[in-house]
């Protein structure tokens, strides 16, 4: 068995990473197929942390009496794919192998925590990291030592004025909603599919809400049903019979 972890750069979505994901299951079933039988993929979990610029490969290695030869022995199969994957430019495709002990770690060999004592700050820790990464992969009785974790991402922060909003006649966990319907999605129906119920999921399209400025395009209803303008935007919605309602041209259901 072999596990492959895929860590893109910062900021990649879903899709980039299933295209990633989807060039190693390629390499692995074609060029290797003498020695993998099958692979298995999860996107947005790894084990330094989860996202959408994560994802987890396990590959299934065929029976050892079917691949005696050292060439198709596992630890061969992740030297040949770390070297055709170490020039990929949107981020690092890692090989592994279990480790011969369950119980004692995620791969073989050996790991270690750098731990900021002197609270020096993340970027520094960073630095001393990836520094003892580049001395430890010049020792010859190393190999494909890495840093495991998640790069940090950019964060939105949104203040909202609550005296305001309680002015125009809207709460603020009315604002939390609808912003978190937006961003995240939230449950409104249920619908049967064979026998089995799926839940209905509403939340903003992509194009939506991957970038600050989409958030200008929402609205939301006035408790008396008027309309409430987005004063930056300068655009209008419709205005809803139902107080309840959250507008917008934005607003897709999921499937």
């Amino acid at each position: 068995m072999l596990m492959v972890m895929v860590n893109l750069s910062e900021g990649s979505t879903t899709p980039q990473t299933e295209q990633v994901v989807a060039q190693v299951e390629d390499y692995l079933l074609t060029e290797e197929s003498a020695t993998v039988d099958s692979t298995f993929a999860t996107l947005g979990f790894g084990f330094g942390g989860s996202g959408q610029n994560t994802a987890m490969i396990f590959v299934k290695l065929k029976d050892f009496d079917d691949r005696e030869d050292d060439e198709l022995a596992a630890s061969a199969v992740a030297t040949r794919a770390t070297t055709h994957f170490s020039g990929l430019r949107a981020g690092q495709v890692m090989f592994r192998q279990p480790l011969a002990i369950p119980g004692l770690g995620n791969t073989s060999g050996f790991s270690m925590e750098l731990v900021d004592y002197g609270n020096t700050g993340r970027d520094a820790l960073i630095a001393a990291a990836e520094e003892i990464e580049a001395l430890a992969n010049q020792d010859g009785r190393l190999q494909n030592v890495d840093v495991s974790g998640v790069e940090s991402e950019g964060v939105l922060k949104l203040i909202i004025d609550q005296q305001k909003a309680e002015s125009f006649g809207v709460s603020v966990s009315e604002v939390n909603s609808i912003l978190s319907t937006i961003f995240a999605g939230s449950s409104v129906n249920d619908f049967d599919m064979n026998g089995s119920l799926r839940p209905v999921i509403v939340m903003a399209d992509a194009v939506y809400r991957m970038q600050p400025e989409g958030i200008e395009g929402w609205y939301l209803c006035h408790r008396n049903h008027r309309q409430l303008r987005n004063e930056r935007s300068q655009k209008r919605a419709e205005i809803s019979e139902k107080s309840d309602c959250i507008l917008g041209a934005a607003m897709k259901s999921g499937r």
